[in-house]
Order: structure tokens, then sequence, then C-alpha cells
């Protein structure tokens, strides 16, 4: 997981309710209501290039 500290906190910030207000983002594009876990998010790099690509 990755994300944008756009004011330099060293944090990742959230609104009162609890939504994110910095850009962020996970492997395998797993979309819920809160973080990805690491067992929904990993992935397998073995025998072949790999690229990632993160798109702002």
């Amino acid at each position: 997981m990755c994300y944008h500290d756009k004011n330099n906190n060293d944090k990742m910030d959230f609104s009162p309710n609890r939504m994110p207000l910095e850009d962020f983002g996970a492997s395998n594009n797993v979309m819920a209501f809160a973080p990805p876990t690491f067992e929904n998010a990993k992935f397998v790099v073995k025998d072949k290039e790999v690229s990632l690509e993160i798109k702002f």
C-alpha cells in the first residue's frame, strides 16, 4: 500500500468520519470501506518481469 503525503506530515490524514483526505493505492485493486488486508493485497512474483504503474 502507498499513499501521497500531500502535506508532508509523515502520516495518512483522515476526516472526522475516517474518510481518507490523501490519495492512496494498494495492489490487486482491492475495493473496501477500510484499508485492504495484507492477505487481500499481496501478490506473488516469480519467473517473469513485473512492472507496477501507480496512477494519480
